[in-house]
């Protein structure tokens, strides 16, 4: 195993399906056929899906990745403050901008965006830590990462784009959220219009997404609560759906979760806004093929938020190496920019809570 874990530290990935069961490949990691690819990437100016492949796969507890984590893990070097940003003046062009559009008509809802920078880069060690900080987060959220020579991510997701059994899909509607420090100051998010009102444009585009693609079942909506936020959340399942899973993701790729409703007025007007050529993977899709389950396919595409993305500085010595945390806030006619503001830092804490790094 320890030969094992040594690859996988340097060139690998994985997911927590379920606070049992950790999914590793290790290995090669290398550009693949949607054919043999374990592992596929789709940023969020991207639709098609980028495939890759591993040489070994592993499925272990989560207990036993803690036991063999535990001798190759080491203290992050990060200080307080190494991340820089995210710049209030740049989100209040992003407000007003968004604000001038949907009071125009022209659209109902859209995310805008705020970075934080450092040049830390994780290294082996540290990404043993962050992984096994990752695997302590609640049961309902997804643990994961990859990486290679290039650079690579890690996060915690409570969100995900569609997961497959067979011909059965599960997606969801994750839109209008609460930090928990400001839940005795708010109304109850299923009380609250704005937020309700922001979570039902969700609904709306992904249900009018898979309407036609199998029977389609909507069902209630209720809170997700996580250690820093709590979210609005409505599961939605589509049976005897012919899709592929590269088809599913071009279908509802980005989603008003992650972008704007309506979906026809085009995404183009979004990249002149701060920080949004940057989104990079942030709001994109991170898929994982997991082999048959019961002689069913099985899958998974998640929305690759609540994350650090790095890159190493590259051989020619023409870039330094980075890395850096994106989040976003959903801007509807009743938004407040105070009230963004504090979301927006909030889901940064979370990050910052869930791989154990220094604010």
């Amino acid at each position: 195993m320890k030969e094992f874990y040594s690859r996988f530290l340097n060139q690998g990935a994985f997911i927590r399906l379920s606070s049992t069961e950790v999914h590793l490949w290790a290995g090669i990691f290398q550009p693949s056929s949607r054919e043999h690819g374990s592992l596929a990437l789709c940023p969020f100016w991207q639709q098609g899906l980028d495939f890759f492949e591993f040489s070994e796969q592993r499925v272990l507890s989560v207990q036993e990745v803690h036991r063999d984590l535990e001798a190759l893990m080491g203290p992050l070097n990060v200080q307080p403050g190494q991340f820089k940003g995210p710049e209030r003046s740049q989100l209040e062009i992003s407000f007003q901008a968004t604000q001038g559009r949907i009071q125009r008509g022209e659209i109902e809802k859209a995310v805008v965006i705020g970075s934080k920078h450092s040049d830390w880069i994780p290294s082996v060690p540290e990404r043993a830590s962050m992984m096994m900080k990752a695997l302590q987060a609640p049961a309902k959220t997804y643990p994961y990462g990859y990486w290679n020579a290039q650079g690579g991510a890690i996060g915690v997701t409570p969100e995900i784009l569609f997961q497959r059994l067979g011909s059965d899909i599960l997606t969801m509607a994750l839109a209008g959220s609460c930090p928990r420090e400001e839940v005795s100051q708010r109304a109850p998010l299923l009380k609250d219009p704005k937020e309700l009102r922001e979570h039902q444009m969700v609904v709306k585009d992904i249900s009018e997404r898979l309407r036609q693609q199998g029977w389609l079942v909507v069902k209630d909506t209720e809170v997700m609560e996580l250690p820093t936020l709590l979210h609005l959340k409505t599961e939605i399942e589509i049976k005897q759906c012919k899709k592929t899973d590269e088809e599913l993701v071009q279908l509802l790729h980005p989603t008003a979760a992650m972008a704007q409703f309506p979906r026809n007025y085009g995404l183009q007007w979004m990249k002149d806004l701060p920080y949004q050529k940057d989104r990079g993977l942030h709001g994109g899709a991170v898929w994982f093929r997991f082999g048959k389950q019961d002689g069913l396919d099985r899958s998974i595409a998640l929305v690759s938020i609540r994350s650090l993305f790095w890159e190493n500085a590259n051989s020619q010595g023409t870039a330094a190496g980075r890395s850096w945390m994106t989040a976003g806030c959903g801007i509807v006619a009743e938004s407040q920019e105070e009230r963004e503001w504090k979301e927006m830092l909030a889901k940064f804490s979370s990050i910052h809570k869930a791989l154990g790094i220094v604010e």
